[in-house]
């Protein structure tokens, strides 16, 4: 009796010990996936590109996910997408979409909406997985776009110019509208203009859009009285050129006139408003 309860013992161990290894086995392994699949490694990145959302953007559910990818990498015209936290945790799953046909190696475009568990703050990513009907390892392929979340967010409009307009004085001054989708923050005219002088991004480019702004141009201060935008900027936003300086000029007013307490925008260097944006 006593050798029955004694083997009865070591086998509740033994099998307590088998679940803990299987759960911390699969822990580590979640994390390692984690871990690998975020590495830069572009032969995973050469058949897709992510349009939206931008790299490290913040998102909330749902989320919308859109680009172009090979049609190889669909099936029946779609392909899963899930939302993943730093730890691995699945947050959600979708199916991003075509409506061309998907049976080519040319790039088709492709549109997902997924909802998730939103956790509100910290980092993850978005694994964009190429359909493999055939669930042979050997054709497994993904791509990952580290993402943020929030909990709340708002759009933003932000103005480029364009290429193909005409080169007259007046066309310098043509800026087309964009939207983007940001944290929801008080500061909403600095969030903005922030937005702005991250210049474009690929579906941007794709629509042919542009920025004369310098790169590396940083909104030091904004501030906001009587209707008027006060923006200072560093020596950077100055740049030679009459075209040039105007086009600077109407893409940020325009970018600030979006808002109703905006209706005039004064734009200094480094505190002098007299010498900024000189042709």
């Amino acid at each position: 009796m006593k050798n029955k309860k004694i083997a009865l013992y070591a086998g509740i161990i033994i099998c307590a010990i088998a679940i803990g290894s299987f759960f911390s086995l699969n822990q580590r392994n979640a994390l390692e996936d984690y871990n690998a699949i975020t590495e830069n490694d572009p032969s995973r990145s050469a058949d897709i590109t992510v349009f939206l959302p931008k790299e490290g953007e913040g998102i909330s559910s749902p989320v919308e996910v859109s680009g172009m990818a090979k049609g190889t990498w669909f099936f029946e015209g779609s392909f899963p997408v899930r939302v993943y936290d730093d730890k691995g945790a699945l947050l959600g799953t979708g199916i991003a979409e075509t409506t061309e046909p998907w049976m080519t190696e040319n790039e088709i475009p492709f549109f997902s909406k997924i909802s998730f568990e939103n956790p509100g703050n910290g980092e993850g990513l978005i694994r964009l997985s190429k359909d493999n009907p055939s669930g042979l390892p050997e054709f497994d392929l993904s791509y990952d776009l580290p993402v943020r979340f929030v909990s709340d967010i708002m759009e933003v409009k932000v103005y480029f110019g364009r290429y193909g307009t005409d080169s007259s004085m007046n066309a310098c001054t043509e800026v087309y509208e964009s939207v983007r989708v940001v944290e929801r923050v008080d500061g909403v005219a600095r969030a903005a203009v922030d937005e702005l002088l991250k210049g474009v991004n690929g579906a941007e480019k794709d629509a042919k859009l542009f920025s004369s702004i310098p790169e590396g141009t940083v909104l030091q201060s904004i501030k906001i009285e009587n209707g008027i935008a006060y923006a200072d900027f560093n020596n950077l936003l100055n740049a030679g050129g009459s075209c040039r300086v105007a086009a600077i000029r109407s893409q940020i007013e325009r970018t600030l006139k979006q808002f109703p307490t905006i209706s005039r925008v004064v734009i200094s260097v480094d505190g002098n408003s007299d010498e900024a944006l000189q042709p």
